[in-house]
């Protein structure tokens, strides 16, 4: 709820469940509420010494169970390899329903912190097959540009030069397939687009072979990352047309096949088009080889 009601990564949430529901005790202590800051094991919010506070909550929304996971046990390493230091080993854990018991587990818990960024699903969309690449910064018409290939392995054309100028084919070659596996940092909770320099965007626009149109704005770039929007339209042809010389036996099978193309465009136009109604953070590494100008 924090990222907008984005999509949360089963595995991990999965993964977390099943570590609490396995978890052993290998040290128990009778420690009083004095002693909790001391190890970390204090419920945010109660002074010094604050753990993690974890609440497993049934369907009715009510908490089963509320853990707060305090300091984690370290041990020394003597040398090695690799040198020496310190490793953890346990970590303190208090049921908040146990008056003055608290355990001491093996299991860390690493992946259990308060950062909802962390929990996302980053199974993010994929564009393929991209036929043409505009870009027009809403600032500089003049530094806007647009490039195509006539099949997917020929090499990208710049659209417009002037007999005096030559394209720079190290530089297009290296546009390679833009958001063919891009990656994200984080959604934006409060996406504000003149914060984020939405309202004066540049502009991508990736047209396939298969029919899609990704439209895509990056703001200004903040840290390591872009705010990025991105929305997708598709027209699919909706016959197939018959080659010259195909035979009637031929027909069901082509006809089958067909069908079955379109709809896994369909499928995946209605996937990519989900994530449409949120704001992204996006690696610069994804976008810096076409966010360039046309000089």
């Amino acid at each position: 709820k924090e990222r907008g009601d984005y999509a949360a990564n089963f595995s991990t949430i999965a993964d977390l469940i099943r570590k609490f529901a396995d978890v052993k005790a290998v040290q128990t202590e009778q420690v009083g509420a004095s002693q909790y800051a001391r190890l970390e094991l204090q419920a945010p919010g109660d002074g010094e010494g604050k753990g993690t506070l974890v609440e497993l909550k049934g369907k009715d929304g009510k908490a089963m169970k509320s853990i707060v996971l305090g300091k984690k046990q370290t041990k020394k390493s003597e040398g090695g390899p690799f040198g020496g230091g310190e490793f953890p080993v346990g970590r303190w854990v208090r049921d908040t329903a146990s008056k003055d018991t608290v355990i001491v587990t093996t299991e860390q818990f690493a992946d259990a912190e308060p950062k909802p960024e962390n929990w996302l699903e980053k199974d993010f969309l994929k564009v393929e097959h991209v036929k043409s690449i505009a870009v027009t910064y809403a600032t500089n018409a003049a530094s806007g540009w647009k490039v195509t290939r006539e099949t997917e392995g020929a090499e990208w054309k710049l659209a417009g030069l002037k007999p005096t100028e030559q394209a720079d084919t190290n530089k297009l070659s290296a546009l390679g397939s833009p958001l063919s596996s891009p990656s994200f940092s984080d959604v934006v909770a409060d996406p504000k687009a003149d914060k984020l320099g939405l309202d004066k965007s540049a502009t991508l626009v990736l047209e396939t072979f298969d029919g899609f149109t990704y439209t895509a704005k990056a703001g200004t770039a903040s840290g390591d990352n872009y705010p990025f929007q991105i929305t997708v339209a598709a027209n699919f042809p909706k016959a197939r047309t018959p080659a010259k010389d195909e035979k009637p036996e031929d027909k069901a099978k082509l006809d089958k096949d067909f069908a079955d193309a379109q709809t896994k465009l369909a499928d995946k136009l209605a996937a990519d088009a989900k994530v449409a109604k949120w704001t992204f953070l996006v690696s610069k590494w994804t976008l810096d080889s076409v966010l360039k100008s046309r000089a």
